[in-house]
């Protein structure tokens, strides 16, 4: 019979860390060269300020949210 291992895997706050210091050096780049050179681009600087808050809200999202219970695997019968 095939077995699949069940294990408690806890949170891990430093992946979500690691996350949050790369999102925010991605954004003060942006920030401080990207979005000079492109000043007179309105829709451009909000597209971008829009798509990094929706990523920083689905995060959010997933970071408080409970991700399920995995049900027992049945056994497997061989003929």
């Amino acid at each position: 019979m095939i077995k699949t291992p069940l294990a408690y895997v806890p949170k891990s706050y430093q992946t979500a860390g690691m996350m949050w210091t790369l999102i925010s050096l991605v954004e003060v780049i942006c920030v401080l060269f990207l979005f000079p050179i492109y000043k007179d681009q309105k829709w451009l600087i909000a597209t971008q300020m829009g798509i990094m808050g929706l990523t920083v809200l689905f995060h959010m999202i997933a970071m408080c949210s409970d991700p399920g219970n995995m049900k027992k695997p049945e056994p497997i019968t061989f003929m």
